[in-house]
């Protein structure tokens, strides 16, 4: 069957971060004010980014969002044309430990998957430095990343959340932070999922037999269905 293993954090350290820019997505039904998102194709296509309540229903369970509404790129593409979604512009110049933490999902489809990169530039129109990727890495729940960016720290910059697309069930994205400092990002309570892990798995039973007559219960046989 398919099995995970997660960690809880449990601590009480407080948050000391200056949090410079936060997009939960859940304002309106639409790509916030200030973002930008960018299609290889001249026609619209479900890859195409867009924000909802729930998003990649092509999924077994579909992906509900962190709260109300997140950001989402469905896999339809075949050959990795890539769905970018920018943020405005993101003011470091006062900082010099900045970091980029968001929570995203890209479940597979049969196999196949959608490839997320992360970009960072000084422009929305590039050119784009990627600084993470999930390669071909998939989770199918909300997992939070954290990104470490010191050395844009003194600069304004534009970060993309790119959906390389292989027809995976695409792209999640949600709870968008960049901030200074240092704290928890994981609240007590939060558990962190590992990826999917498909694997033959025993374990053996007990099975106690009794009979509705007079009889030895020796060489009975005993029949599992549906467990």
């Amino acid at each position: 069957g398919i099995y995970q293993w997660g960690v809880e954090v449990v601590n009480n350290r407080s948050i000391n971060r200056n949090e410079i820019f936060s997009e939960n997505f859940d304002a309106e039904s639409e790509i916030p004010d200030g973002w930008i998102a960018t299609s290889p194709l001249d026609y619209y296509t479900p890859s195409d980014w867009y924000v909802a309540q729930y998003g990649l229903m092509s999924s077994p369970t579909g992906l509900t969002p962190m709260g109300e509404r997140a950001a989402y790129s469905e896999g339809y593409s075949y050959n990795g044309d890539c769905f970018n979604l920018i943020t405005p512009a993101i003011d470091l110049t006062a900082t010099t430990a900045p970091s980029l933490s968001f929570y995203y999902a890209n479940p597979d489809y049969a196999g196949d998957l959608s490839v997320l990169n992360v970009k960072v530039a000084s422009s929305q129109e590039g050119p784009w430095t990627k600084v993470w990727t999930t390669g071909e890495d998939f989770v199918t729940e909300w997992t939070q990343h954290t990104i470490d960016l010191s050395e844009y720290a003194g600069q304004t910059v534009y970060v993309s959340f790119e959906n390389e697309d292989y027809y995976g069930c695409g792209i999640g994205i949600d709870n968008v932070v960049v901030a200074e400092g240092s704290g928890n990002d994981n609240p007590t309570g939060s558990i962190v999922w590992s990826n999917p892990l498909d694997k033959d798995m025993f374990t053996t039973v007990e099975v106690s037999v009794s009979l509705n007559v007079e009889a030895s219960v020796k060489n009975t046989d005993v029949t599992f269905v549906d467990i």
